[in-house]
């Protein structure tokens, strides 16, 4: 004989189902969220750093010296971002807001 339950037992488990998932949705959202601002940032950065400013990197050369150019690389976007702060507020906009959709839709 199958149990049967009432109405008001199903509602509320369908409620707690969806809050569950909207909460999980949530979170899902804020992590890709912040890591598309984090992604967002470093592009707009890059996009405001002049081409002729960059280093050349070329895979036969020491380690040291790669981190040294990563490193340089990572100050120009720092200075020159903060200095064109139109470019990196859009790819803030436009990272977060991807970061939230994926969240959302993986959630």
């Amino acid at each position: 004989l199958p149990i049967r339950y009432s109405l008001a037992q199903r509602v509320g488990r369908r409620l707690r189902w969806l809050m569950l998932k909207g909460a999980g949705a949530a979170g899902a959202g804020l992590l890709c969220g912040l890591g598309g601002v984090l992604a967002g940032i470093m592009v707009g950065g890059l996009a405001a750093v002049p081409s002729n400013s960059l280093p050349d990197f070329q895979g036969s050369e020491d380690g040291f010296v790669l981190v040294l150019k990563a490193s340089w690389v990572l100050f120009l976007m720092i200075y020159h971002g903060l200095q064109h702060s139109n470019l990196v507020t859009r790819g803030l906009r436009v990272g977060a807001c991807a970061g939230v959709a994926f969240g959302w839709f993986h959630g």
